[in-house]
């Protein structure tokens, strides 16, 4: 029994060995086409953004309140680390997830700009040439280039950023059980 899931697998499959366009040659349907793909991977960035830094927040909240010592009671401290750790992974694994959502999407308005040859759309496509102030940044530069079949930026970033966060989680978890087997 074929899925629809197979069905869609197999005509994208038979549309990348074919030369042929698709949406009946119809050059605007194409570019809806790709409008939507490029803005749902837009909004898959912009969606991670919230997330992590709501996660990021609580995880920093509880270092907060640790820090300014309103955690008093070691087992309670002990198992508020570990739920600051186990944010901090959730906030890195959803960074890698919507990085993955959005590459894909990015990756399907990329096939589409390539087959209907629309040289502002393409990947490749350099805004920047010839523009003095951003050839003084490279760093700026390689950041701003699309990340063709591979993850942004911006979500690494965060990624590091929740990997920070655990490793700061597990740091302070492992005081605590040091300060749980001394007292006990």
């Amino acid at each position: 029994m074929t899925t629809l899931c197979g069905l869609l697998k197999q005509d994208v499959r038979e549309w990348e060995m074919s030369d042929s366009k698709t949406w009946g040659d119809d050059e605007s349907r194409a570019f809806e086409v790709w409008k939507y793909y490029g803005a749902v991977g837009g909004a898959d960035k912009d969606r991670m953004v919230q997330i992590v830094t709501w996660l990021l927040g609580f995880s920093a909240a509880i270092i907060g309140f640790y820090a300014n010592g309103g955690l008093s009671r070691p087992l309670g401290t002990l198992l508020l680390f570990v739920l600051g750790a186990l944010i901090s992974l959730l906030a890195a694994y959803v960074a890698l997830l919507y990085g993955s959502y959005a590459a894909w999407n990015w990756s399907i308005a990329d096939r589409i700009a390539r087959r209907y040859e629309w040289t502002e759309q393409m990947p490749d496509f350099v805004p920047f040439e010839g523009v003095e102030k951003v050839e003084k940044l490279p760093y700026v530069k390689r950041l701003a280039e699309p990340a063709e079949g591979r993850i942004a930026p911006v979500f690494k970033v965060f990624f590091c950023f929740s990997l920070a966060s655990f490793l700061v989680h597990a740091f302070l978890m492992v005081n605590a059980v040091r300060h749980l087997a001394v007292c006990g």
